[in-house]
């Protein structure tokens, strides 16, 4: 059976990406690498992958005005509760940044003057990385579905694992508790919360900790740079206490941790001090014990 687990935050910037590249280094081509944040992928950047298959993506169906069918009569814009149609000069304007997909418009026409079209909004990638196999991602600017388009791409990671005989996902997952947050946790066997000690980073852990609460799936913490404010860290610590969550380990900040992924190595490649790479190998040993516990 193959296991999932994300690596979720309820904000940007914690950690999420220079964590999960660490597993990656340390695991090599034990586990199947997805980068969930479709809107501002950026694992590639240290994995180097090659290229195996792209696969365009389609976003929602979207109105195309036929001007010889219209008739000007209105009924589009009437019904449409975006305020996305206007009628200038007896023809539909249509705001495709208002606009919703929603259909209203091309249902109600009486002259079928508007016909659906769909755009490619993104593309994904199956890749062969230094660390493995890698599926990725990216939206086009200005796209939407991205919660779809994660839905996709773990369906494309369990066909990448199956194939390549691996029972192990590790989703790098997008910030915040929305739509693509959501399709990243939903069914995974572990949701592993990275946390910085400071008051908007404990406010988001425990918005990501309900959210995973609620789909049933086991929550686990590492708080990342650790050693910026033992207050905040304190208060992490309590919360965790007080709802029977485990804290898998502590990494402190390291301006080395910084320079390595500037030279495009992870925390287990880079010159960073010792502590910090054994801590992440504790890190690993604990998600490895809590997935065994989660199969009972």
């Amino acid at each position: 059976m193959i296991k999932e687990v994300a690596i979720v935050s309820g904000k940007g910037g914690t950690g999420k990406s220079t964590i999960t590249l660490g597993l990656a280094s340390l695991l090599k081509d034990k586990a199947v690498f997805v980068d969930a944040d479709v809107d501002a992928p950026d694992m590639y950047i240290v994995m180097e992958p090659e290229l195996l298959k792209k696969e365009d993506f389609e976003g929602p169906r979207f109105p195309v005005y036929i001007p010889d069918k219209c008739s000007g009569c209105g009924l589009c814009e009437q019904n449409c509760r975006f305020d996305a149609i206007k009628i200038v000069d007896m023809k539909p304007v249509f705001n495709e940044f208002k606009c919703d997909a929603c259909g209203v418009c091309w249902r109600v026409c009486p002259f079928d003057a508007i016909e659906v079209r769909r755009d490619i909004s993104g593309e994904l990638y199956i890749s062969r990385s230094r660390f493995g196999p890698f599926v990725h991602a990216r939206l086009f600017p200005g796209r939407e579905n991205s919660g779809k388009l994660v839905s996709r791409l773990r369906v494309v990671a369990k066909a990448v694992a199956d194939d390549a005989k691996k029972d192990l996902i590790i989703l790098d997952g997008p910030p915040g508790v929305g739509c693509p947050v959501i399709s990243t946790i939903t069914g995974v066997s572990l949701t592993v919360g990275i946390v910085e000690p400071t008051l908007s980073g404990i406010h988001d852990i425990i918005r990501v900790y309900e959210l995973s609460t609620f789909f049933n799936i086991p929550f686990t913490i590492v708080i990342n740079k650790s050693n910026i404010n033992p207050d905040m860290v304190q208060r992490i610590k309590e919360f965790a206490s007080e709802n029977g969550i485990k804290i898998l380990g502590e990494i402190p900040f390291s301006r080395r941790i910084v320079e390595a992924l500037l030279q495009r190595k992870t925390i287990i490649e880079g010159d960073v001090e010792h502590g910090i790479k054994e801590e992440l190998k504790r890190i690993w040993n604990g998600i490895q014990s809590m997935l065994s516990l989660t199969a009972l």
